[in-house]
This record gives C-alpha cells, structure tokens and sequence, in this order.
C-alpha cells in the first residue's frame, strides 16, 4: 500500500460531504481528488473552568448536562 487517506469527518458530517464528492465525480467523470492534509488540528480544547469562567463574565451559568462524553 503506498498511501492511506483518512477523511476528517469522520461523523455524520462525512455523509454530507460524501455525498457532494458522488455527485461531483458523476458530474465531472472522475474521482475525486484528495489532497494532503498538513494537520487536522481542529483549533484550541477548552476546560469546564474557562467554559463557566467566559459565560459567567457574560452574565451566564453553565450547566453540567449528565451523560456527557469525554472526549
């Protein structure tokens, strides 16, 4: 194997875009293309504190719903 491509949404939002790459490659008569990702850096992971810290400031509380996924 030379290569492996690993699609970034790897969700339902990766149905969406499946979707458009079907209808693109019907379209255009060619597979799609994929290219290199340099990173899949998603953007900064934020805490419980900075999360009640930035709505309290804004006049808000935060609610620990029960259930959640740690991720």
């Amino acid at each position: 194997m030379e290569s492996t491509f690993v699609h970034p949404g790897m969700s339902d939002e990766g149905l969406a875009v499946g979707a458009a790459l079907a209808v693109d490659a019907q379209l255009n008569g060619r597979p799609p293309q994929p290219r290199l990702l340099p990173n899949v850096y998603l953007g900064h992971a934020y805490g419980d504190d900075e999360i009640a810290r930035v709505l309290a400031d804004a006049g808000l509380e935060a609610t620990h719903l029960p259930g959640r996924v740690e991720t």
